[in-house]
């Protein structure tokens, strides 16, 4: 079933890649709408309103939250209490964000341990955005494991399953 689910995610991802220009208006500059629209792919039970929103994947919720004065998109999942990590659980959390969390991340705020996924709003476009859920959700579900964000990282590639499943439902048509 989870091979299926990869299969599905990416074969969505490489459909918003094909996408030519002249049908994907949103390919620069990505508006809440367009936002909207890729999140009900990925979750047709996507919670929340522009700008704020809820998806869930597999067991696991994200939240994604916008600010277009800001110019900034973020989805995060949070992971643990940040209070329970020891200094080599801390550190390895570093390594990875340096060698396999690619461009999802590990981050600490309001006392939380976090998969996130910062980028400007103004330069995202459908493909980036669904691999930054997919990577945030996979780097979710390898913390502390091999904490890896998708296909590959520096030293090798693991856990690709949950990337293509997040990426084939978000680039689905």
């Amino acid at each position: 079933m989870r091979v299926i689910s990869w299969v599905v995610l990416l074969a969505l991802t490489f459909s918003v890649w094909a996408i030519p220009a002249q049908q994907a208006p949103h390919s620069r500059s990505i508006t809440n709408a367009r936002l909207g629209e890729l999140l009900q792919r990925i979750d047709p039970d996507v919670k929340g309103s522009p700008g704020g929103w809820t998806i869930s994947f597999q067991g696991r919720s994200a939240q994604i939250v916008t600010d277009p004065n800001a110019d900034r998109m973020r989805i995060m999942i949070p992971l643990v209490e940040a209070d329970k990590l020891t200094q080599d659980q801390l550190y390895r959390l570093l390594q990875a964000n340096f060698e396999s969390a690619l461009d999802a991340r590990y981050a600490v705020a309001q006392g939380v341990v976090w998969s996130v996924f910062i980028h400007p709003l103004s330069a995202l476009d459908d493909a980036e955005f669904v691999a930054g859920v997919a990577q945030t959700f996979n780097a979710a579900v390898t913390y502390g494991t091999t904490f890896s964000s998708g296909l590959f990282n520096f030293g090798g590639g693991d856990n690709g399953e949950l990337f293509d499943a997040i990426k084939e439902k978000g680039t689905r048509s």
